[in-house]
């Protein structure tokens, strides 16, 4: 029940978050529009019941996960997550994504602009930190890489996103 309260927590999120015009990237990104959209439609401002959740949980459609510290949404599906090595593509529904195992490779990944401006706020503290006296020349090239590789999914972002 808990899982499916913060799934529709998140979800309910990312229908207000869709009727002010955001946007999703990323391989799974018209996934997670019909989540959403699927989600509106059915659940979202109504009380959900034991046996309501229950079928939410058992639709594929709806198993969208927000990966926070990933800075991310995981639009699960076992067939093609990559946090699960031994995937297969008959595993049950209900099986979840491994947060600690995200790959940035992975088909189930959507960004929302909200996902984006964090990763902005991340570039930002980067830039911080890299115009720092304090930072030695090691860290300063490791700063340098990861804002590279966090602006390219900005930019990525920028260039495919679709209107929720």
């Amino acid at each position: 029940m808990e899982e499916a309260f913060s799934i529709s927590d998140g979800l309910t999120r990312a229908v207000q978050a869709a009727d002010n015009g955001t946007h999703a990237s990323g391989p799974a990104a018209t996934r997670y529009k019909r989540g959403v959209d699927e989600y509106r439609n059915i659940y979202a401002g109504k009380t959900m019941n034991v046996k309501q959740a229950a079928a939410m949980m058992r639709n594929p459609a709806l198993r969208i996960f927000d990966n926070g510290p990933q800075i991310l949404a995981c639009c699960y599906d076992s067939a093609k997550a990559l946090c699960h090595p031994d995937r297969k593509p008959n595993k049950p529904i209900e099986q979840s994504p491994d947060p600690t195992a995200c790959d940035s490779r992975c088909a189930n990944i959507a960004r929302t602009d909200e996902h984006i401006e964090q990763i902005q706020q991340k570039i930002n503290e980067s830039r911080v930190a890299l115009e720092s006296d304090i930072e030695p020349l090691p860290l300063r090239e490791r700063l340098k890489q990861r804002i590279n590789s966090l602006q390219s999914l900005v930019d990525n972002h920028e260039e495919t996103k679709i209107e929720l």
